[in-house]
């Protein structure tokens, strides 16, 4: 038996193209996790240079050499706790507003979009 190339790909063939509404559906999710990313690390430089008592209470979290179950819980208390008007910072504030509405929006919408894959019917 001689074995070429082609044989490595036959098991991995592609299958019907993912539906449009698969894609519509998931886009949003994808932004919002950027947008999550992007605001998170932000709030994180903000509480490591401006305050540091807060950061170093909530566990000194980063996005990725630091980000532990135990981090982001506290990050998760900190964010739903009345601790950042403490901070009187209005742009952190802010910031800390919008995450606060993301979080359940994105796993709402997550959820409800597994969901209604698993209910649909195939196309």
């Amino acid at each position: 038996m001689r074995f070429d190339g082609s044989t490595l790909f036959a098991a991995s063939a592609p299958g019907p193209p993912l539906p449009p509404t698969f894609l519509l559906g998931f886009a949003p999710l994808g932004a919002m996790a950027g947008v999550w990313l992007v605001l998170v690390a932000w709030l994180l430089h903000r509480l490591r240079n401006r305050h540091a008592l807060t950061y170093e209470a909530i566990g000194s979290p980063s996005l990725i050499w630091n980000n532990s179950l135990r981090s982001n819980w506290l990050f998760l208390r900190f964010l739903y706790s009345p601790r950042r008007l403490e901070l009187g910072d209005e742009p952190a504030s802010r910031v800390v507003g919008v995450l606060r509405v993301l979080f359940p929006l994105y796993f709402l919408l997550f959820i409800a979009l597994v969901v209604w894959f698993l209910v649909s019917p195939p196309a």
